[in-house]
Formats: C-alpha cells, structure tokens, sequence
C-alpha cells in the first residue's frame, strides 16, 4: 500500500517465490500423509495452508480492484477463477470417471458417480460431510474425496466479493475514501471471521464432518489470509532482525504441527490455529527481504517449481492413490472411523501411485492450466469464460454417469451382481427406535418382542454386531416362546468402556448416556434370565483408557478387563446369566464388492483366511477369562459354522452371502443361524422351572 493506505494502482504487490515455496510444503505435506508416511500423521494441515494463502492472494487482487475501480466486476472475477480453476479440474474428473469405469469394485460405482457430480457441482464438502455422518462410511475410499477443499474455496470466492460490495458499496466510495471502506472491510473480516473462529471451536468435538468439511468453520482461515492483504504495506514495517525470525518460526509451526498432531486431534476447532498462524508468520516475514530468513529457502527453485504444479498435484495425487495405490479396494475403521492413508497397502504400489501423479501434474500443468489461463481467446472475454465453466461443470456432470449401475451379469450359485447388491443393504430392520445411531442415544420403552406372555425373558443388547442378530434372537423368542428385548447402538458395546468416536475425534459421549439407559430399561423388567452382550471384533480399536486417551495395544487387556468387571457389577441384581456373543470373523476385504466383480469366481476368489479373520484379539481373552470366573455366564461362539475351515467362506453352503460388508453378516444368513442360536442359548441359561418347549 501507499503511504495513504491505499492499494497500488500499478497492480498487486509483484510475484513472491517464498509463496509457492509454501505451496509446495503444503502439498507435499498432504500427499505424504495420504500415503501413510507415518512421520506426518497430520499432514492434512497442508490445506490449511492452502487456505491462508488464497485468502491473501484473492482478497489483495480484489482490493486492487476495489481501489482503482471503486467496485468489483463480479463477472470478470468469476472469469478469472474459471480460467484458473475449472479446466484443470474438469480434466481431472472426466479422467477419474473414465479409470473408475474400470477399476472401482462394481458395486462402488454409483457411490463414486455421486461423489464425482457432487464435485462437480462444487458441493462435495457438504455431501462428504453428510456420507461421514452415517456409520462406517467408507469415503476414503473415493477417488474425488479432496475436492471437498476445492469446493470450501469455490464457495468462499462466490460469497467474498459480494461481502466485499456489500460492506463496500458499488458507489465508489473505495475509490475517493479509501480509509472509510477499508475499515469497513476490516469490520466484515472480523465480524465473520470471528464468527467462523467460534464455530470452529464450539463444534470441532460435536459435530465431526460438518466442521471439518464446512465452510462455516474454515471460513476464519481464508479470513487471516484476508487480513494479511488488508495489512498490505504494513507487513513490511516488520524489524529486519525480527522478519527471519517470524518466518523460520511461522514454517516450524507449519511442519510441526504435522509432525506432532495426529489424526486423534480434534479439528479444525483451535488446533488449527498453529498452521494457520504459522502461514500468516511466513507470509509476513517474506514481505520483508532477508538473506537469512525462510523466505529465501522456499524461493528456490525447485520448490518454486513444486509451487507452481501444486494445483494440478493436489488434483491427481488422491484419485492416484485410491485407483492405483489400491486404497479403494477395501478399508475400514472404528465406528464412524476411516483411515486416511493408504498406510496399509503396498509401498510400491503407493510409489507408483505418487509418481504417476506427479507425472500427471507436470504435464497437466503445461498443456491444460496454463493455456486456459493464459489464451487470448478467453481472457479479456468475460463471457466466454463463463460459457466455459457451463461446458465444464456440465462435462464433469455427464462423466459421472459412466458409473451408472451395471446389469446383472456372471451368475453363480448364490452370487450374482444383483445378490451382492441386496446383500450389502441386507441389515435388519428394528422398529420403534430400538437401534439408534451415532448421534441419538434414546432407548424406547416399546422394544419388546418374540412372544408377550414368554415366561422367560432374555435381552439382547449391543453395536452394530447386536443388530446383525437381530432376527436370528427374535426368531428363536417365536419359536420358544420367549420374551425378548434389544437395544441397540451404533459403535456402542455394552460393555462399559470408554469408547472413542473416529467422526468427532473425541470420547463417543452419547454411548455412555445409552448405557445408562439401557440399565435403567433392563432394572424395569425385574431379574431378566440373561443379558447377551455382543460387540463388534474391531471394537479392540476404539477403547479408550479414560475419556481422553485411546488404549495402546499393551492397554487394551487391563482397560477391557475393567469395563468388563464394571459391567458384571451394574448387571448384578438385574439378570440371572451374562452371556457374551464371541464376535463373527473378520474379512479382509469389501465381501459384496468383490462377488460382484466376478460371481463365477466368488467362491475361491473372495474367501479369506483364518488368520486375518480371526488374528490377535486381547478382548476375546478377557471376556473368557470373565466367564470362567462368574459362575452363570457363559459364551455363545458360532464361529465354528461361519467359518469351519480355512479359508473362511464369504457365500454359505445354502448360497447365501454370508457378509454385507469386512464385519457385519447379513441379517439374512443371521436368521438362518437361529437353531444354532438356540441349541448354545439354552445351553448356557440352562431349562426354566416348568419350561415344556425344550
């Protein structure tokens, strides 16, 4: 700014190589944890860098504008971040939807054309948001998941200049008052940058996705790069011995804090402040020339260079990953968890995945960015960069209908397309409220079923596992004439241990409220004659060993071996047995997925052996420990005829599929296991005083 404070007319402030220096960081930072380098498990602050410097890069154009112009042609700006943005990404979409065709499961298709129009429509943030929230949804899996941060800017560069105008005016008061509209623009960065800063904090730990994904809550971060340009000149008034301080100290946050965050940490919410902040330090650090400061390591040339594609990196690095690193052939987590990086999968096939998209990156960069910036056709021409944007949104839109679902085809003996389809939505229906989500903990009165006058009453309670058995427990309270209740809950064992949620980073706050519920409903019914507690086998993976910390391997044996004991003493007094449900085996792989992409070989292809499905569980050993030391509790294990050899079978001997994803059955084949059920039940409860049905 000049000496009044006002922009320069001759243009924003000239090119600076320590910016796409810190481009370069930052997408470096994010490919690296997307590969699951362990050494930056938060690498995902990258795009919070991202972030800060298109709020300054943006907001110091538009201001320019404001101050030689008095007004901001909104047509000529969307223009602008047309020719930037959209070609690129159109390429990149139509490329995804073309390799997806070919190399996503089957079944995963529709979900991916979904993603991919969303990403389009430049609103894949709040679908993403939305697909999180449901439990174990498997987004990772996506290959268009990283457009979500290219819609939260999409978004921020339709609502900025219209705040700009609105707090500004169209009369060209920036033009003969610029102090006046520049402290009203300082007024709108506070006002809703601040506003942003205090959701971001107050939802982070509630509201999982919608704050990470949100624009609500990331706003503030495009707000502090805003800021920085509003500062202009101001910044370089900044002490000469002081600047490389700042800026070595601002790039130490910035790496730091993917050093020593994780993805347990609670975010955005004000962790992401230490990025964010750390940005600002080096952007304001490099308007003032240094030969020692950060500034001149980010200015060479080869992260000047990385700068430069970092665009077209950050578009081609993750449907690389996913299509070719193999990230989509199969993950899973904790409840409402996914992991984000392809730790799990080949090294070289995640090398080949990086380098391919860097190839992709550099050629992309030359052939399509630049030119579509840079043509004489287009700039200058407001409206033909807009027709062009239509044309791309449009293409990206149509590509997504190559995912469309495919017919039927290749049927074998209970594996067909069709069949995986159904088996993959093949979860039991529980009314009036009984099962709840991730988010309700309310346990209804009106769960009561199996026979009403049973004279004996058993209860079920439970995950996501208790729900797979649903229709086996009421089936087998028809035919004996039982009473049976169940309540149950997503990611939400029984057994009272403090259990952490992967969608909020945070303690699963709503599974102790249902416990608690759960007690109070069973202490109505009077001395009930057993309480079956089932969980899932992953549920090793989310114990915590207090409200705060998730349980290390060599904690999980005595942090299970106190919720257990805790459960036996809140069950004493309310049921005569405990029985345990020993969790189904684990399939290493997307069951319905991989019988549709070729049903003639499902049988041999997607079976599974017994190692994985079973491994090292410190959980199973505890709870048999539990069982020999209370006499009346017992456990119910029919692992044996889900899996009786090895490998385990993903399609019974009856042609059923027996898995509708890695670790839940299908409530179909879990009926058909009611007389098994039964048979082990009755057993470990033992007769009742005049019961005739046995």
């Amino acid at each position: 700014m000049s000496a009044s404070g006002k922009p320069p007319a001759d243009g924003p402030p000239g090119y600076r190589g320590d910016i796409d220096g810190l481009r370069a960081v930052a997408v470096t930072l994010v490919v690296l944890f997307h590969i699951g380098w362990s050494a930056f498990p938060a690498g995902y602050v990258g795009v919070d860098v991202f972030y800060v410097l298109s709020g300054y890069l943006i907001t110091a154009l538009l201001l320019r504008e404001l101050s030689t112009t008095g007004t901001i042609s909104i047509s000529g700006f969307y223009a602008r971040r047309i020719r930037r943005l959209l070609p690129l990404s159109a390429v990149v979409l139509v490329s995804t939807a073309v390799a997806s065709r070919f190399l996503t499961p089957t079944l995963d298709r529709p979900a991916v054309g979904s993603d991919l129009r969303s990403a389009a429509l430049y609103f894949s943030n709040w679908h993403f948001a939305a697909e999180s929230t449901r439990y174990m949804a498997d987004t990772t899996k996506s290959p268009v998941l990283h457009y979500w941060s290219l819609a939260v800017e999409e978004q921020f560069y339709v609502v900025w200049p219209l705040l700009l105008l609105l707090a500004v005016g169209a009369t060209g008061l920036a033009l003969h008052r610029w102090e006046v509209a520049r402290r009203r623009v300082v007024l709108v960065l506070v006002l809703v940058g601040g506003a942003s800063f205090v959701l971001s904090a107050a939802t982070s730990a509630a509201s999982g996705p919608w704050a990470y994904f949100g624009l609500h809550t990331r706003g503030w971060e495009l707000a502090v790069g805003a800021a920085l340009a509003v500062a202009g000149t101001a910044v370089t008034r900044i002490p000469a011995l002081l600047a490389p301080v700042l800026g070595w100290g601002g790039l130490a946050l910035v790496i730091g804090s993917a050093v020593l965050m994780s993805g347990d940490t609670i975010f955005p919410g004000t962790a992401a402040l230490v990025p964010v902040l750390g940005t600002a330090m080096v952007v304001a650090a490099g308007a003032v020339p240094s030969r020692v400061g950060a500034a001149r390591l980010l200015s060479l040339s080869w992260p000047r260079y990385v700068g430069r594609i970092s665009y077209a990196w950050y578009l081609w690095h993750w449907p690389c990953i996913v299509l070719v690193g193999g990230l989509n052939e199969g993950s899973t987590g904790g409840p409402g968890e996914a992991s984000g990086s392809g730790g799990a999968h080949s090294v070289w096939r995640m090398t080949l995945a990086v380098c391919l998209s860097l190839l992709l990156a550099v050629v992309s960069h030359h052939v399509v960015e630049n030119p579509a910036r840079r043509t004489p056709w287009l700039v200058g021409h407001s409206g033909r960069s807009l027709a062009l944007g239509a044309v791309l949104t449009a293409a990206g839109v149509l590509a997504s209908f190559l995912l469309v679902q495919p017919a039927s085809s290749g049927t074998a003996a209970g594996a067909s397309v069709r069949t995986a389809q159904l088996a993959r939505a093949d979860e039991a229906t529980v009314p009036n409220g009984c099962y709840q989500g991730l988010d309700m903990a309310a346990t209804p009165h009106e769960c009561q079923f199996g026979d009403p006058d049973g004279t004996r009453t058993i209860v079920l309670v439970g995950d996501s596992n208790s729900r797979h058995w649903f229709y086996a427990y009421e089936a087998l309270a028809k035919a004996r004439h039982w009473k049976f209740y169940f309540w149950g809950k997503s990611g939400c064992p029984m057994v009272e241990s403090s259990v952490w949620l992967g969608t909020v980073k945070a303690e699963y706050a709503s599974c102790d409220t249902w416990r608690r519920g759960v007690l109070h409903e069973i202490s109505r019914l009077g001395v009930v004659d057993a309480v079956v507690l089932a969980r899932a086998r992953l549920a090793q993976t989310y114990v915590m060993v207090d409200s705060h910390t998730r349980a290390h391997p060599a904690q999980l044996r005595p942090a299970w071996e106190k919720a257990v004991a805790k459960t036996f003493d809140s069950l004493a007094g309310l049921t005569r047995h405990v029985v345990f449900m020993r969790p189904i085996p684990y399939a290493n792989l997307d069951v319905p997925a991989c019988i549709a992409d070729d049903p003639q070989t499902a049988r041999t292809r997607c079976d599974f052996p017994r190692r994985v499905a079973f491994g090292s569980n410190a959980l199973d050993g505890v709870e048999d420990e539990a069982v020999a030391q209370h006499p009346g509790s017992a456990m119910v294990d029919l692992n044996a005829e889900i899996c009786p050899g090895d490998p385990c079978p993903v399609i019974s001997d009856q042609d059923q599929i027996i898995y509708l994803n890695q670790n839940h059955i299908t409530a179909t084949y879990g009926k058909s296991l009611w007389p098994l059920l039964a048979r082990d039940l009755q057993a470990a409860i033992g007769p009742a005083p005049r019961d005739t049905t046995q």
